[in-house]
């Protein structure tokens, strides 16, 4: 009799589903940060001082760069992952460095 669902669904080895369970972080996690941060960024804006919402921000563009540089793939890092890798993790570590550097040395 034929397997409809094969048509569907592709067949996986256990190995190759082993292989695939500690490929880097979770990609519901990795927008759950960047959402949480820019939470956490607006909330400290509002409640504590624009420096320390800054300062949120900052870090937490720095967070997403460290994690879409760890993301062995794209769709490891959901919602951070925009270009390629490089130009991603440069361009969120030079953000968040050049938001936390202002944040600092300009005078409120």
């Amino acid at each position: 009799m034929f397997d409809f669902a094969s048509l569907w669904v592709p067949r996986r080895s256990p190995a190759h589903a082993a292989n695939q369970l500690h490929q880097g972080p979770d990609p519901r996690r990795s927008m759950l940060f960047a959402c949480c941060g820019v939470a956490f960024a607006v909330l400290f804006g509002l409640t504590i001082s624009t420096v320390a919402g800054a300062l949120a921000l900052g870090f937490t563009l720095i967070g997403c760069g460290i994690w879409r540089a760890r993301a062995p793939i794209a769709t490891r890092a959901a919602g951070i992952a925009v270009r390629s890798r490089g130009l991603d993790v440069f361009f969120y570590l030079a953000m968040g460095l050049a938001i936390a550097a202002l944040t600092l040395i300009i005078p409120t």
